[in-house]
């Protein structure tokens, strides 16, 4: 086991990573910017902060993928994409979860 990928797959997955770092940082600027005074961003209330929030949900799950891919295909090894995966993997989960129950109305919400 490495901590570094060292397969291009790998490498991916960890620029993926960096990527959505990048986005949540500007998704908190924007947040800043408008004074927090959205409720649910998202891109009909708020094209920009919604948009950029979900390019970073985007970017997690690209980032999952990829590490899955490295994994898989090419024998990736490293401690980093595992925790890419499994991480990335959680995310998808969760924006899956919420999605499903803006679909269905859930009770309470």
């Amino acid at each position: 086991m490495r901590l570094l990928p060292e397969s291009p797959a790998g490498r991916r997955a960890l620029l993926w990573v960096a990527i959505a770092i990048g986005l949540f940082v500007a998704t908190s600027l924007i947040g800043k910017a408008q004074d927090n005074q959205i409720e649910y961003p998202n891109p009909i209330n708020s094209p920009l902060l919604g948009t950029v929030l979900y390019l970073t949900f985007l970017a997690l799950f690209l980032a999952a993928y990829t590490g899955v891919v490295a994994v898989r295909r090419h024998g990736e090894r490293s401690v980093l994409v595992y925790l890419v995966v499994v991480f990335g993997g959680a995310v998808a989960l969760g924006v899956l979860t919420l999605a499903i129950a803006a679909l269905i109305e859930w009770p309470g919400s």
